[in-house]
């Protein structure tokens, strides 16, 4: 339910925010084993959601972004898998750093069973302190994310 508000014009559903920028892709087999896939992308935003109806830079959107990923299957069975994410500070939030996020992945398939994918990891092996924020209409909402994750997975696909 939306809270009553004098003006028009500070209702939650008058709001707006755009967004323009540039990203660029690039995704190359290196060799046999080796695959790289990178990204990285840059965006100027203007946002009137906020406490006024002002215009401002997102709360929630960096101006630089990347991510670089290296995918090695040194066996037909098992691929390691490394992310590199980069996120810069965004202009607006005192609340919002700059972070660079770091995932490792290991999988094997049909290692025992034909069928059988067994996956191991960290999320965030440098343990950052990553924020995500989600722009409302009245004020950003601010969730860290958590610290460094180990975590495994078994599946069966037939």
């Amino acid at each position: 339910f939306m809270e009553a508000v004098d003006r028009a014009d500070q209702a939650g559903n008058r709001r707006e925010a755009e967004s323009k920028g540039i990203e660029v892709e690039w995704t190359q087999q290196l060799t046999r084993a080796l695959e790289v896939i990178a990204n990285a992308s840059w965006a100027r935003t203007e946002d009137t959601r906020g406490p006024t109806t002002a215009p401002h830079d997102s709360w929630a959107t960096p101006d630089w972004m990347g991510n670089l990923a290296l995918l090695w299957q040194p066996a037909t069975h098992a691929i390691l898998g490394l992310n590199w994410q980069h996120v810069a500070e965004r202009d607006s939030s005192p609340r919002a750093e700059r972070y660079e996020m770091l995932d490792l992945t290991v999988t094997g398939r049909d290692l025992v069973w034909h069928g059988i994918e067994v996956r191991a990891g960290v999320k965030n092996v440098l343990d950052e302190d990553a924020t995500y924020i989600l722009t409302l209409p009245g004020a950003p909402n601010v969730s860290r994310y958590s610290g460094r994750t180990l975590f495994a997975r078994i599946a069966f696909t037939r």
